[in-house]
């Protein structure tokens, strides 16, 4: 199937002993959770360590030189996942595995570039998008290594970190709904942003949500993420998340009303882009409920094998 999965959300639950004060401690979510921000986090910080070093460099080769850092940054933060999960959680880390790497970014960043040309088509039609120039292509090769480091970053400590963490205790919805409001309000510190953004881009989180919830796996939620941030700002040129200024493939301006074209935060706050991440995210959370991954809260759980029991 397009999006299937051998991982179940038990494989990815913690494996460690429950007795001894350290595996007690190393039970608790909220440690759990602080243990993984502390693992991932600092790679933000020594990005921008060597991003500052990097950042005046010129000369054909000086673009490669900043896609390489960012490469090892990504494959940093997976080793520093996998290396964190079997310390705390005494597994291996099935979220990252790399058996469908390729194909399921490939899907994933289809359905990213997929729900912004949908967006952005009617926001085209009605005179809103317009083109002024082009820039070189080689543009779409740096940007794309760009998207893909900040993206995953996201994605590891808000899907296989947060949500994988909290939906042992709260289950799949209200996790869901938990996660989707923590991504949206600290986006309220980006560039145009407001409260009405971070709602925005809550809502669309559900998404990259379901995305997880039916993989148990990375790969293609980093790949939609992705796919929506390169299309819309490295391709076409439009804010993302309020962030402007970036080199984009096509040289464009938006003008319009803020609820068709998302003014200067970007398309997550056009209603199209709102439905069209919503519809998406409750489509495959319907999927998810079919193949039966939809986890009730633990005090549901506890109930139901107490009135088998009886």
């Amino acid at each position: 199937m397009l999006i299937s999965s051998n991982i179940t959300p038990d494989m990815t639950r913690s494996k460690r002993g429950d007795t001894g004060f350290l595996n007690k401690l190393l039970h608790i979510g909220l440690v759990r959770v602080v243990l993984g921000i502390a693992a991932l986090v600092p790679i933000n910080f020594i990005h921008h360590f060597f991003w500052d070093m990097l950042r005046d460099m010129e000369g054909p080769i000086a673009p490669y030189v900043k896609d390489l850092e960012r490469v090892s940054m990504i494959v940093v933060l997976i080793l520093l996942y996998k290396a964190y999960v079997y310390l705390v959680d005494q597994r291996p880390a099935y979220e990252v595995s790399t058996s469908n790497l390729l194909p399921e970014f490939g899907v994933g960043f289809a359905f990213g570039a997929g729900l912004i040309a949908l967006t952005v088509l009617p926001i085209a039609l009605s005179g809103s998008y317009h083109i002024d120039g082009f820039g070189a292509y080689s543009i779409l090769f740096h940007g794309i290594i760009m998207m893909a480091f900040y993206a995953l970053l996201e994605d590891l400590l808000f899907r296989a970190v947060l949500y994988r963490i909290v939906e042992e205790k709260l289950g799949t919805w209200l996790s869901v709904i938990l996660v989707a409001s923590l991504f949206g309000t600290i986006h309220i510190f980006n560039d145009n942003a407001t409260w009405v953004s971070s709602l925005a881009l809550a809502v669309g989180d559900l998404s990259l949500a379901a995305v997880f919830v039916l993989t148990r796996r990375i790969w293609m939620v980093w790949g939609l993420h992705v796919g929506w941030n390169f299309s819309q700002d490295t391709l076409l040129g439009m804010a993302n998340s309020g962030t402007e200024g970036s080199p984009s493939f096509i040289m464009s301006r938006v003008e319009g009303p803020t609820w068709l074209t998302g003014g200067d935060f970007g398309v997550e706050l056009s209603v199209l882009g709102v439905f069209s991440s919503l519809f998406l995210g409750l489509y495959l959370m319907k999927i998810a409920a079919k193949r039966g991954l939809i986890i009730p809260p633990v005090w549901k759980r506890k109930a139901e094998v107490s009135n088998v029991s009886e």
